[in-house]
């Protein structure tokens, strides 16, 4: 069982980590804002309508929330894989 938990601890971290230099390395909110105002009309307007504005607030939110990678199932599975070695480890010096 202690195995166990070491390799999610470990498997989780570095699942992490790559998540980490995948979200450095691109591009990220900046390709978002990017793509977002080249959807723009070329010509600027002395006002938009309610739809226009939110239909761009909604694809900008949307955009963005997915320009970002979820941290949380690996965190998870490290923090599993930590309880389940120190769980291990407790019970082993118990007995």
């Amino acid at each position: 069982m202690r195995k166990l938990g070491l390799t999610l601890l470990v498997v989780g971290f570095l699942w992490l980590l790559v998540l980490q230099v995948q979200a450095a390395l691109h591009a990220g909110v900046r390709a978002v804002v990017l793509t977002q105002y080249k959807q723009l009309d070329a010509e600027a307007k002395p006002s938009y309508s309610r739809q226009e504005v939110d239909g761009l607030i909604r694809n900008t939110a949307r955009d963005a929330f997915d320009a970002h990678p979820l941290f949380a199932l690996p965190g998870a599975v490290s923090f599993i894989g930590g309880l389940l070695a120190l769980k291990r480890q407790r019970g082993k010096s118990a007995g």
